[in-house]
């Protein structure tokens, strides 16, 4: 293979459109990367006292998981574009919010508007790109959607070190620092808005809205028994992973200027997928990597509870980051071949809120094992929810077919050359 085939074959399949909703999400993501890094300092150096910080991060987390099901069924309804042009709208505001003010009211606004724009974007956006390819090509978008967000999100993070070096070029206060900085990502996320208005509108469902419609109609057997696999592997991450740092400073007694780097590399595992996840899905049936990346990922998980040093676990960890990101676009691929194209939005929000209600459930409970000094019980834990999804799955959906590929989309341009709806 050339070094130009090399190069350009993560896009071989992939429009225009699609390439204009990642470059979006690229956009987007490096402002998140750079504000979930430096805002709770940012926040403390405003004077904010750390039980209000944490609240104000739940009450985000509450609000991006209660309107992801609602957003997916209204967007398949009124437009998926117009959800995400409304989120990512006030994903910009909510910087320009932090960059036009420091008090709390105004800081917790932007704060839970942030919730408010991956509640609404997540899975209509997901159904944007599905509806811009063919079947066939859905691994290779959605994987290339979920390396630039991870690699975006990754970059923004080496970029925490922003506010003391400006503070010292500009000679500004280290807080002006900091709010030139949010003014600079509300750009940014601009940019993303702009990129996403020149994507075309997804045909609107007909159809009466009903609670009854909360879950998809025609895909909802197939929706029940997907989320029977969902809600465990939310419970795992929970389990294991969202606390994963405050697990190596208690067994190992690290902290995160030691674990800072090892959780950045483990976040760029996301980058061989864009070649791996292609050629993968070409060759191997698709309902079998599922179940061996779930193996493998509670198999590390297990190994890294009986390690006797942190570096060792750390690498563990690394192995387990890559399994997990070639894993993500393999279950939106799975997902968006076998719902109508109609249901997408609704089926997609559906999937990610019962993940986002497993893993809201069970940080506590991790916590207090690791309060007890039973630091290999988590990851045993997670562990065990891993192996019964992974049997749910190979029990309840390894024999689902695709559903035929649909027509492909056309949209007639009007003529002021804004894309139609």
């Amino acid at each position: 293979m050339s070094l130009k085939r090399f190069v350009l074959y993560p896009f071989h399949g992939v429009s225009r459109e699609v390439l204009l909703l990642v470059g979006a999400g690229f956009l987007a993501g490096l402002p998140y990367g750079f504000s979930g890094l430096v805002l709770p300092i940012y926040l403390s150096r405003l004077g904010i006292d750390t039980g209000t910080i944490g609240l104000l991060f739940t009450l985000s987390s509450l609000v991006y998981t209660g309107l992801l099901i609602p957003s997916g069924l209204l967007a398949d309804r009124f437009g998926r574009r117009l959800f995400v042009l409304l989120g990512t709208g006030l994903y910009a505001a909510s910087f320009g919010l932090l960059a036009a003010g420091r008090e709390l009211p105004v800081i917790g606004a932007a704060i839970l508007l942030s919730g408010v724009y991956f509640g609404t974007t997540s899975a209509p956006g997901t159904a944007l790109i599905a509806g811009r390819v063919d079947p066939r090509s859905h691994a290779r978008a959605f994987t290339l959607n979920s390396v630039s967000w991870t690699g975006a999100s990754a970059a923004g993070t080496f970029l925490g070190g922003l506010p003391e070096w400006l503070s010292g070029v500009l000679g500004l206060g280290i807080l002006e620092t900091y709010r030139v900085l949010f003014a600079g990502a509300a750009v940014l996320v601009v940019i993303a808005w702009l990129m996403v208005w020149l994507v075309a509108e997804d045909p609107p469902v007909a159809g009466r809205l009903s609670l009854r419609g909360l879950i998809p109609r025609r895909s909802r057997r197939f929706m029940v028994r997907y989320a029977l696999v969902s809600i465990w592997t939310g419970a795992a991450y929970g389990l294991a992973i969202q606390l994963m740092p405050l697990w190596f400073y208690f067994k190992f007694g690290v902290d995160e200027s030691r674990l800072s780097g090892w959780f950045a590399l483990s976040s760029l595992m996301a980058l061989p997928t864009v070649y791996l996840v292609p050629w993968l899905t070409a060759r191997v049936p698709l309902q079998r990597v599922p179940v061996v990346v779930w193996m493998l990922g509670a198999a590390s998980l297990v190994g890294m509870s009986m390690v006797p040093d942190y570096r060792l676990a750390a690498l563990i960890y690394l192995l387990r980051s890559f399994i997990v990101f070639l894993n993500m676009p393999v279950m939106q691929t799975f997902l968006m071949g076998r719902v109508p194209p109609e249901e997408r939005g609704a089926a997609a929000a559906l999937s990610e809120a019962v993940w986002a209600l497993g893993a809201t459930l069970t940080p506590a409970l991790a916590g207090r094992l690791l309060q007890a000094g039973l630091y290999q019980a988590p990851l045993w834990a997670a562990a065990a929810c891993t192996l019964l999804a992974a049997a749910l799955f190979y029990s309840l959906l390894s024999r689902e077919p695709p559903l035929p590929a649909p027509p492909p989309l056309t949209v007639q341009p009007r003529s002021t050359g804004r894309p139609s709806t």
